[in-house]
């Protein structure tokens, strides 16, 4: 599959600096989600993981954690997971360096409950979301991000991958992210499928 990119050349209208201005705003789009077209050409096994660690790594760009999320200042953004890991060592790699919004983001791997309140951005595993209920409990209104790749997730979780034909795509409670003190940006939710999600009684 041949990727296009933009180049100051399709824009002959335009200065370039105008254009290049153009093509950085399209760009800022394209790269959340750069690795799904390439990947996904190969088929749905190929590469899962890897972009739904691509995926993990960008939310933390469009999601605003309140201050007291983080121990410190400079506290990083800790991405775990929690249960029989799929993702792998890769995981780690792509992350090493990266920053956002000043902080370093950190991946860890949980196979017990107690440091899930710790983390920013929390991967349910599907060997773990049969817990969620416990989850949830467990959390109460920690400012974490909840992900999985399970059926109904999002009715307990805050995003949950799922296919669409041949594409990862993801779905968002705007109602359990509110309740986890989230602000999740306009940009990241105007690509996902809104999930309603009653409110607690």
């Amino acid at each position: 599959m041949e990727i296009l990119r933009p180049s100051c050349r399709r824009w002959p209208g335009l200065s370039k600096p105008t254009a290049r201005r153009v093509i950085a705003a399209m760009l800022a789009g394209w790269l959340l989600f750069a690795g799904a077209c390439s990947a996904l050409a190969q088929g749905k096994a190929a590469g899962e993981y890897e972009i739904k660690a691509a995926f993990l790594y960008n939310f933390t760009k469009f999601v605003e954690w309140p201050q007291e999320a983080f121990p410190a200042a400079i506290s990083p953004i800790r991405l775990c997971v929690l249960g029989s890991d799929p993702f792998g060592p890769n995981f780690e790699t792509a992350v090493a360096g990266k920053r956002v919004n000043g902080r370093n983001v950190e991946v860890a791997h949980l196979m017990r409950l107690e440091p899930i309140r710790s983390c920013q951005v929390l991967f349910v595993t599907a060997s773990r979301v049969k817990d969620m209920p416990l989850i949830v409990q467990r959390l109460g209104p920690a400012n974490v991000l909840t992900v999985g790749d399970s059926p109904g997730f999002a009715n307990l979780g805050i995003v949950n991958f799922i296919w669409d034909g041949n594409r990862v795509r993801f779905e968002i409670s705007p109602v359990n992210a509110q309740r986890a003190g989230l602000k999740i940006s306009s940009r990241l939710m105007s690509l996902a499928r809104i999930v309603s999600t009653p409110p607690s009684s």
